[in-house]
């Protein structure tokens, strides 16, 4: 397989969680959650405030290079010559018409008339050559660029105002450039610079940027769809763990969440005041083999590690019953995706014959893990307690880890850390109480109702929530991932 290929297929996968996944949005402390999404028809004006996770990073506004919460603000910011459709195919945007050759040798393309920048800019050809150019700029050196590997950034032409035509190095042929250019493609005025001047043409215009912490937009009027977007402002608010936007959300300091992680399930579940967004992504995971090197340069062992997967277990397990089991191909979002396969069965007695025919009896390979969307704890429970296959294969596919990447039942333990070095335990988890980490920002504290439990001195709790606990019992407590209300 061409590798860039390969590289296009795999940013898909998990460039189509960034409008799958699960969202969540949140009423206020003493309001009830609204009626379902579908039957809530959209409303004009106000403010949208959404949790992003910053991961420890920054962030920044660049349209083709973007960082850590970046990527969620360029999706405000700038437009793409294409977007994704609700079947995750993509459709036209900013371009009017976008046609390849016969051969697929060159494609034209031509953008609506009376497109304008945030600034009030005609966006014309030379936007479209300058944004190309830059995404492609070995000196810029985006991630990204090999998404465009193939196009000829020194051989666009100019065909009028608003028309361009893009070549390919050598020749090439290449059809799939509205898949590759759809998510990082913004496109930006022939001035732009991400710190000086971060113009686009997104549904949302730049008001003020505080790195790591927030950033608020405005509506944008002269957006190319009429009567969108719906709310007059969007502020993005940066956190650097789920636990803390989760809390959050749950009282009521920011609306919406997106991309949580499944392991917080239960929590959302019992908050009556919140409601989930379930929508099913073109995301997948997968133990990938490097099929130039033993074992797996062996067929037959590549087919044994396929039937020794439980497939339905590793759903139910490292994704909490939050996915679908897979088939070893690429994407059902794909056209060409053949549905008539059914998913291949779990076999441990066929992988173990297939083993031995390849000249392995006991077979030992470690398998790891990336920390990427829809990882759960679960992920690392599912590489253990598996047995021996008493014919000879391993029963559990090696070790599986994943690096650098921590769960909520870890960054629990550290809050309770914190939390409980003073003489009581005072404050409570944010986790459970649903408030900010005090040791981080000012927490909003949640009314309750007259009659619902106890509260000290200037605080209020949730119904039924104890006191301040023990700070020896929160410590052990907190040792083993748990907590007074756990």
């Amino acid at each position: 397989m061409d590798p860039f290929d390969y590289q296009r297929r795999r940013f898909l996968g998990y460039s189509l969680a960034l409008g799958g996944g699960l969202l969540l949005s949140g009423c206020g402390p003493e309001q009830p959650a609204a009626s379902p999404v579908a039957n809530d028809p959209p409303r004009h004006g106000g403010r949208l405030r959404l949790g992003v996770l910053s991961g420890g990073q920054v962030g920044n506004l660049d349209a083709h290079k973007p960082i850590g919460s970046g990527i969620v603000r360029g999706f405000a910011l700038y437009s793409k010559l294409w977007e994704w459709d609700e079947q995750m195919q993509p459709r036209l945007a900013l371009a009017e018409e976008a046609e390849a050759s016969a051969d697929a040798s060159t494609w034209t393309v031509r953008l609506r008339q009376g497109l304008e920048f945030h600034n009030g800019k005609t966006i014309d050809a030379d936007d479209l050559i300058f944004s190309i150019r830059r995404l492609t700029d070995p000196q810029l050196a985006s991630p990204y660029a090999a998404l465009l590997h193939w196009v000829d950034r020194d051989n666009l032409e100019k065909l009028d105002a608003r028309t361009v035509r893009i070549r390919f190095k050598d020749g090439r042929s290449y059809l799939p450039l509205a898949e590759t250019w759809v998510n990082f493609g913004g496109i930006v005025p022939v001035d732009y610079h991400p710190l000086t001047n971060p113009v686009g043409a997104g549904p949302y215009k730049l008001k003020s940027f505080t790195p790591g912490q927030r950033s608020v937009f405005s509506r944008f009027e002269n957006y190319y769809k009429d009567g969108r977007p719906y709310a007059d402002e969007l502020e993005i608010i940066d956190f650097k763990d789920q636990v803390s936007r989760l809390a959050a959300l749950r009282a009521g300091q920011i609306d919406m969440a997106n991309g949580l992680p499944s392991e917080q399930l239960q929590i959302i579940e019992r908050d009556p005041r919140l409601q989930l967004v379930t929508s099913v992504s073109g995301n997948w995971l997968s133990f990938e083999m490097n099929t130039s090197k033993p074992p797996f340069d062996n067929p037959k062992v590549r087919e044994a590690l396929r039937l020794l997967a439980d497939r339905p277990e590793l759903v139910r397990r490292a994704l909490n019953g939050q996915g679908r089991v897979a088939n070893d191909l690429y994407a059902p979002n794909d056209p060409t995706f053949n549905h008539r396969l059914g998913p291949r069965p779990h076999d441990p007695q066929r992988a173990a014959q297939l083993l031995r025919e390849a000249g392995y009896d006991k077979l030992e390979v470690e398998l790891v893990t990336t920390s990427g969307p829809g990882f759960g704890p679960g992920v690392r429970r599912t590489g253990q307690g598996h047995r021996r296959d008493p014919q000879g294969a391993s029963g559990r596919p090696g070790h599986l880890r994943r690096p650098a990447a921590r769960s909520v039942a870890t960054e629990h333990r550290r809050y309770h850390r914190r939390a409980v070095s003073g003489q009581r335990h005072a404050h409570r988890c944010a986790l459970c109480r649903g408030q900010q980490d005090p040791l981080q920002r000012p927490a909003v504290q949640p009314t309750v109702p007259p009659g619902h439990g106890p509260a000290g001195p200037g605080q209020a709790q949730r119904p039924g929530a104890p006191g301040p606990a023990d700070p020896v019992r929160a410590r052990r407590l907190a040792d083993l991932g748990l907590c007074e209300s756990a």
